[in-house]
């Protein structure tokens, strides 16, 4: 939506995980892939594969599980919870879903 294919904040990892804070989400998961990140997920990997810290929250939300999948690993974990990745996907991609939502 936004901009068409143009990569922005909105897209960053950061701002996913501060929106997901501020709506209240208890976490959220990241699905990679190589042509929307413009990286591979190797880059990621190297980069988070230490001891992460983070400072104290002062009244700033925020969530207690971030993760990042491969779309490989995300597509089996939605299929062992009974959804079609793709069906997801594309809802995900309409404006009128505004909160993906599966158990």
């Amino acid at each position: 939506m936004f901009a068409g294919k143009m990569r922005l904040y909105y897209g960053r990892w950061s701002y996913k995980y501060e929106m997901a804070a501020r709506v209240g989400a208890a976490g959220a998961i990241i699905i990679h892939t190589t042509p929307s990140a413009g990286y591979p997920f190797r880059v990621v990997q190297t980069s988070w594969s230490g001891e992460q810290v983070e400072l104290p929250a002062e009244s700033e939300p925020r969530i207690q599980v971030k993760s990042w999948f491969t779309e490989d690993a995300a597509r089996k974990l939605v299929a062992l919870s009974g959804n079609d990745f793709d069906k997801l996907l594309e809802s995900a991609s309409r404006r009128a879903s505004s909160r993906c939502r599966w158990a």
